[in-house]
């Protein structure tokens, strides 16, 4: 029965706890008045930008900033003699502010400007002149420890930053009375957070204090570590919480931005904002800290474990943060997932001369899972005994306690795998299993915060109730976007019996609420909950006790609901607003505010050395299910479904919880599938997102999401921590999955097509020569080898909307001239270099001849040059007539890609990449191009030949109609499964005569040479045609393309992708052209 009211029955329940409130941040964000760091201007703002180290180890032999401090509108230029030059971190203080006489890592922050506006900031860190003596770096773990290796930091030893061993039982008894024992070494992977909003600042000092607008995961926290770094008392320090657009566990305090910006509004004496770019967010933060690991486990016959074993190696990275605490969760934690009886561990963390790893959402169990629960699989298959009935029969359970003194209280990891094995459909996949397909599993155990910091997990909280009736909760603990103050609020106004939307909550400001350690470990519901649960209850006992003055009553007899308040049997006539009651006992003699103060301590044990110790009063479990498709022509994996159960207890925000679930597997395939990039001499060669491509909805599969029945005897309303458990597993249940499918089992992260290609077929590349890295080229790699900022510089270019063709020609003869049709690639270029591509920029968007398209009476195709590439693909007789087009339209992307990008602009650069082009050279198609002199018509083929003239626009291109039996078709090859620049690019058209033999064949091959390869097929001319037939026709693709190699693949994995889609294509455009094929669309 409710305990607030026996009239509403045990069957009503919670009466806000459980329901989906509308969020608190809901309305500010959808309508824009979100207060981000973006969003904040002081009077006076100043704007910073920093100068980088391009080398991963150098000294500074000297800084000249003279430059950049004599251009108009700089106001500070600050370097490590600026500052206290004092080290700071979270448990090992090793790093500088700015860098004191060495620099660690490509990236580590030099010198920084404060402006009027970011460009001339970024100019002004351009003209900042370093001498560097460029040291030998460490670019791998390997390479830190071998022997006589150089030292990233001169006062430790053989680069180990941190190193701790412990055996729990007897495991060598263990092994030795196993039946079956397995083994092997997984690697996983560095991955950035890549939140919607990058890490920013505002800082503004007065009267000696500086106030820092962050949007930081933990307020009091980042004030701490940005006293000590700036060499001032905390109490100096005011640290407000902004909007946080996403953390992840990226914006906690580690990272050298808020530092610099307070460090720079110091000497300027005004405010200053500074925000990373994205590129810089590669460069600067924290990503996930990549793990060596060696895991051995033991089991009886009968799938019983015996015994664990693990060897640990982590990548620290040039400065520590919280890896020195992710190690120990990646060593210890799993352990409480099963009944391992003992278990033993040599874990080492190494410091390595490239980006500095810190804190992600799973903070070192995604790498654990990442080996151990393929270790599990590889057990399964040894056992012969279904993966979900092994890891059932070893599952943890209410009341157990590992081998580190972990105690669970609650547990239904049961239940979990049991849901996840019945939403993927398990059995019934496993007794009809299809070609290629293949079904993986994985579970992972998460806590409700832990002692990370000193011997105190808690949170305090203040709930007051005000003379309006409503309430305020005044929390320190803060919200990131994930829904967290909406769930302080239901669990407040469930204690009180207060309606949710009369209750507020207020943000973090270290000046005013009470100390609280913020958003990380999955701590929030569970640890802030509690403490505003007792906030409430001590509110609430006395506004009953008040109310019982009033009604002279007992305060048990009371009651409040619907911020009513009332006798528990009365009539709805006797209940009084509570409004009404608050004030009527503060409008009185001595009369009082009601607050309510309470406090929770997690009921934990701070962990030793060795981390033995139970590190958190509850915890979390999950089982997740994935079903995988590989095409093994290709090794590229498609995730068909995902079923994960959660048991996080009472579900707070069902909707909200969900969200986070989903939110976490696609986190988990980023990992597993698609976040990555090329590195060379410890540098990403393009750090931004078009080589770093995040899962896309386009990529997303089935998701299943079911939470336990469970319920947490410690946590409020019965509940426990959600936030960062759905990403666990999800990589290593992918690898599980594509083993099922294919035989090939992955183990070091991620997981490319091109591994799982040369694991199926190593015949193909027992040629391959071997190439050493080569230094990228372009604009980007130029400027990060300088260590200049990403974004625009101070610059005007004059803008002309040209109103015919020969006036654009005329403007683009005079020189310093450069065409806009969509814009994109100007945007692009002035992001990476820093300027536009030219003085004056000509529009030609305007032109009516260029923005026309026809087809006539013969079927030509005719497309001016400006004509978006939107309009082709809505165009019914596009699709029917050329499907090549239509194909390489839909290759595009979505909508707003194809209405930004123009026919001229995707054929005037003549690059074989893009898309649209390497169709039109399927289909033969011509171009106009207007010069100086005249216009001239020439094949597309012919262009990609001889080019055009610098002085010279495209103005149409125009394409023939297709003859009766023809089919075209266009392929874009992408591994990753996401919209990225493409492995290869292919196109085709065949066509045939009326007995079904072939009369024509072209196959075009695009993104493997300088420019496209073209093929014109007279062997098959007069044949019937078969798939083995095409296939051995395009084999000479392989010896034409010459493909650079990146972050898309090998050279000689590209060799091969071209000759397979080229084979596709031909094989698809013979289909289309065979009599009584439907279209596509």
């Amino acid at each position: 029965m409710n305990q607030r009211d026996p009239r509403l029955g045990a069957a009503a329940g919670l009466l806000v706890v459980g329901k989906n409130v509308p969020r608190t941040d809901a309305i500010s964000k959808v309508t824009g008045a979100a207060q981000y760091v973006a969003d904040l201007h002081l009077p006076g703002m100043l704007h910073a930008a920093v100068l980088r180290s391009p080398h991963p180890h150098a000294r500074i032999v000297s800084i000249d900033t003279s430059a950049a401090a004599a251009l108009p509108g700089v106001k500070a230029v600050v370097t490590g003699a600026d500052t206290a030059q004092r080290k700071w971190g979270c448990f090992r203080p090793d790093l500088y502010p700015l860098a004191i006489e060495k620099a660690r890592y490509a990236g580590d922050e030099v010198a920084a400007v404060a402006a009027l506006d970011p460009e001339t900031a970024r100019a002004a860190v351009d003209r900042i002149k370093v001498e560097y003596d460029v040291l030998p770096a460490v670019l791998s773990m390997d390479e830190a420890l071998a022997p006589g290796a150089p030292l990233v930091h001169d006062d430790t030893e053989g680069n180990v930053a941190h190193h701790f061993a412990f055996e729990r039982g007897d495991v060598d008894a263990g092994f030795k009375t196993s039946d079956v024992i397995v083994e092997g070494t997984w690697e996983s992977a560095r991955q950035w957070h890549t939140s919607l909003e990058t890490i920013g600042c505002v800082a503004h000092w007065t009267g000696g204090r500086v106030t820092m607008w962050c949007n930081t995961q933990t307020p009091f926290l980042a004030r701490g570590r940005y006293a000590i770094a700036l060499g001032v008392p905390e109490s100096q320090v005011r640290v407000i919480q902004t909007e946080v657009g996403g953390g992840f566990g990226g914006k906690s305090g580690d990272d050298n931005a808020s530092v610099i910006c307070a460090i720079l509004a110091h000497k300027a004496g005004k405010p200053v904002k500074l925000i990373h770019t994205r590129e810089e967010e590669f460069l600067a933060s924290h990503p996930r800290m990549p793990i060596r690991y060696w895991v051995r486990l033991g089991f009886s016959r009968d799938g019983r474990i015996k015994a664990k074993e693990i060897k640990v190696l982590a990548d620290n990275g040039a400065y520590t943060g919280k890896s020195q605490a992710i190690l120990g969760a990646a060593t210890v934690r799993h352990d409480a997932l099963y009944k391992y009886p003992c278990a033993r561990a040599d874990s080492t963390l190494v410091y390595t001369n490239l980006v500095p790893t810190g804190a992600f959402r799973g903070f070192g169990n995604p790498s654990a899972d990442w080996a151990v629960e393929q270790a599990w699989d590889l057990a399964a298959e040894k056992l012969g005994i279904d993966i979900v009935d092994l890891l059932r029969m070893n599952a943890v359970e209410a009341g157990d306690v590992s081998p580190h003194n972990h105690k669970i209280t609650s547990c239904e990891l049961k239940q979990c795998i049991d849901r996840a094995a019945q939403m993927i459909g398990w059995q019934e996949k496993r007794k009809h299993r299809q070609p290629n397909r293949g079904l993986g599993f994985g579970c992972s155990v998460h806590v409700n915060g832990r002692r990370s910091f000193g011997d105190w997990d808690g949170s305090s909280a203040i709930v007051r109730i005000n003379d309006d009736g409503r309430a305020t909760i005044i929390s320190g603990e803060g919200e990131i976007g994930t829904g967290t103050l909406t769930v302080l609020r239901q669990i407040a106004a469930e204690e009180l019996g207060f309606r949710y939307e009369d209750v507020d909550i207020t943000r973090p400001d270290t000046d005013v609420q009470p100390y609280a350690l913020g958003a990380l470990a999955s701590r929030l519901t569970y640890v802030a909950g509690n403490a505003v649960k007792r906030a409430a209850a001590a509110a609430s006992k006395q506004l009953l006790a008040t109310a019982a003055a009033q009604f002279k009553l007992p305060p048990d007899e009371l009651t409040v609901i619907n911020s009513e308040i009332g006798p528990r049997r009365g009539r709805e006539t006797d209940f009084r607003s509570v409004a009404a009651v608050v004030r009527a006992h503060i409008y009185q003699p001595d009369g009082q505010p009601i607050i309510g103060v309470g406090s929770f301590d997690n009921p934990s044990e701070f962990p030793d050395h060795s981390r033995y110790g139970n590190e958190s009063g509850a915890y979390n479990f999950a089982a997740q299910a994935v079903e995988v498709e590989v095409d093994p022509g290709t090794g590229r994996v498609n995730v068909l479904e995902i079923a994960a159960a959660v048991d996080c207890g009472t579900v707070i925000h069902p909707a909200a919880a969900e969200g986070q679930v989903q939110g976490a597997a696609t986190q988990g395939l980023g990992l597993a599938l698609t976040e990555y990039f090329d590195w060379y001499n410890g540098t990403p060669t393009d750090p931004n997102l078009k080589d770093y491509p995040l899962p896309s909805a386009a990529m997303m599969p089935k998701l299943h999401v079911a939470f336990a029945d469970s319920y947490e005897p410690s946590g409020p309303f019965g509940a426990k921590g959600l936030g960062e458990i759905g990403l666990d597993a999800i990589p290593a249940a992918i690898a599980n999955a594509v083993a099922d499918a294919v035989g090939v089992r992955i183990t070091e992260l991620p997981i490319t097509s091109e591994k799982i290609y040369r694991a199926l077929h190593p015949g193909a590349f027992a040629q391959e020569p071997l190439v050493p890295a080569a230094a990228p080229k372009g604009s980007v790699w130029t400027r990060l080898t300088t260590g200049k900022p990403s974004g625009a510089r101070t610059f005007n270019p004059e803008f002309i909307f040209a109103q015919s063709v020969e006036e654009a020609v005329a403007l683009l003869a005079a020189g310093e001239c450069a065409l806009v049709a969509g814009g994109m690639s100007h945007a692009i270029r002035r992001e990476r270099t820093g300027f536009p591509q030219a003085k004056r920029l000509v529009a030609i968007g305007r032109i009516a001849e260029l923005n026309a398209m026809s087809v006539d009476a013969r079927g030509m195709l005719r497309l001016g040059a400006a004509v978006h590439q939107q309009l082709l693909y809505d165009d019914p007789r596009v699709r029917q007539g050329w499907q090549a087009i239509d194909d390489a339209l839909e290759a595009v992307g979505h909508t707003r890609i194809r209405r930004g990008i123009t026919v001229g602009g995707s054929v005037a650069p003549l690059i074989g990449g893009f898309d649209l082009p390497v169709a039109l050279l399927a289909l033969q198609a011509r171009v106009t191009v207007a010069g100086p002199g005249a216009r001239r018509t020439v094949s597309l083929e012919e262009a990609f030949q001889n080019r055009f003239a610098k002085d010279e626009m495209v103005v149409s291109v125009e394409v023939d109609p297709l003859p009766a039996r023809a089919g075209s078709v266009f392929f874009k090859y992408m591994p990753r499964n996401v919209l990225e620049i493409p492995t290869v690019n292919t196109a085709a058209i065949v066509s045939l005569d009326a007995d079904g033999k072939c009369e024509r064949a072209r196959v075009v091959a695009g993104s493997v040479s300088w420019k496209p390869i073209i093929l014109d097929l007279p062997q098959l001319v007069s044949q019937r045609l078969s798939v083995e037939m095409l296939r051995e026709a395009v084999q000479e693709v392989r010896s034409l393309a010459q493909p650079l190699p990146d972050v898309r693949g090998s050279s000689a994995y590209k060799c091969e992708m071209a000759v397979e889609f080229a084979a596709r294509a031909l094989t698809t455009a013979w289909q289309r052209a065979a009599p009584g094929r439907s279209q596509r669309r």
